[in-house]
């Protein structure tokens, strides 16, 4: 069976779904109807549980999640390889001279950032979701991360100006006039003062939850 999935004909799909998942109907059916290793990809946790189960007639769900399981190990082990190839076309630098740091320091930073991209797709598998574009998302050669490049963010930020809205429909008796005739009410975490002849308002922003 070839090593690269993306490149599997329709019969080394139905190959694998057989021997891996014991599914000989499904097999046939995906092989008859032309699905190659990439389409298999394409099965991610968005779409793939409702292509199983509508186009390819897998009709129980713990089938359908076991299939998008073994799938996802297929796109984590083409990350994994596609990494390897980065990293290695990347250490294929000349001798080391005064100004480029040195093979040993060269393959050290090339394992780092491979560790990085490793812990980051651990994270969202530990958090029970699945990022699809990592299989096809990778660095550029020569990218330097722009934290360790020294740079920061600009000091720059958001103003809360108007909030448009109010929330009534779960809420009663939260709407007041104040003295000065302005209105007083409450949107998510913020209490709103409005004032109806400037169409200004002002916020209380010092609330964690709903208010």
């Amino acid at each position: 069976m070839a090593d690269v999935v993306a490149e599997w004909t329709p019969a080394q799909v139905a190959a694998w779904i057989t021997t891996k998942l014991d599914m000989p109907l499904l097999a046939g059916r995906l092989r008859k109807m032309g699905v190659t290793g990439k389409k298999l990809l394409m099965l991610d946790s968005f779409s793939g549980n409702r292509l199983l189960r509508t186009t390819y007639e897998v009709s129980v769900l713990g089938d359908r999640l076991r299939i998008l399981d073994e799938i996802q190990k297929l796109r984590d082990q083409a990350i994994e390889r596609d990494s390897n190839l980065r990293w290695a076309q990347t250490d294929s630098t000349p001798a080391p001279n005064e100004h480029t740091p040195s093979g040993s320091q060269s393959i050290a930073d090339a394992l780092g950032r491979k560790k990085k991209i490793k812990e980051e797709r651990d994270v969202d598998n530990s958090l029970g979701t699945i990022a699809p574009w990592r299989a096809n998302a990778f660095p550029p050669m020569g990218f330097v991360d722009p934290a360790e490049a020294g740079r920061v963010e600009p000091a720059a930020g958001l103003e809360l100006e108007f909030v448009y809205g109010y929330r009534g429909y779960d809420r009663r008796g939260n709407l007041f006039y104040n003295l000065s005739g302005e209105l007083v009410y409450s949107i998510s975490k913020l209490g709103v003062v409005f004032n109806l002849e400037s169409r200004s308002q002002r916020f209380f922003t010092t609330h964690e939850n709903d208010v």
